[in-house]
Parts: C-alpha cells; structure tokens; sequence
C-alpha cells in the first residue's frame, strides 16, 4: 500500500486500489531452473515502488554480473552490421 501512496496520478492510484490484493507468485516456482542470482537480481528489478528499485549502475554490481566484472564498464565490442536490422 505505500508504493501505491506514493503514486502521483489520482486515477492510476485508483486504479490500483480497485484491484483486489492477489498473492505474488515466487519467481522461483515460476522458473525453477534459473540461477538463484538471477531471480534475486530479477525480483529486485521488478519492484513496484521506484524507490525499492536500483539504478542501472546499482543493479550491474549485482553479484549476478560477477562473471563479466574482467570485461569493465570500458568494455567495447565491434558495431552491429546495419544489414542485421533490415
């Protein structure tokens, strides 16, 4: 409920006060082979409240992105060729 205080726009509050309360679903029963790194980062992301959210840059030293710490945020790779778009 205080994520939807928080809400600026009356109808969208509204709203979602008209919803009736419905249990969250674990992502962990939803997608039980996926690394637990990654729903804890993934549950993190999907926060209602922007406040609970991270910034990008909090959510990349998420232990998740541990693996891919070597590359650096410099890292640069080679441009898409165009031709992949079209």
């Amino acid at each position: 409920q205080a994520a939807i205080d928080k809400l600026r726009n009356t109808q969208a509050k509204a709203y979602m006060e008209s919803l009736a309360p419905k249990p969250r679903k674990p992502l962990e029963v939803l997608f039980g082979d996926a690394d637990p790194l990654a729903l804890n980062l993934l549950n993190w992301l999907l926060n209602f409240d922007p406040d609970e959210r991270p910034t990008a840059l909090r959510a990349l030293n998420h232990p998740y992105f541990n693996e891919f710490r070597q590359l650096g945020y410099g890292a640069e790779g080679q441009p898409l060729d165009m031709s992949e778009f079209a």
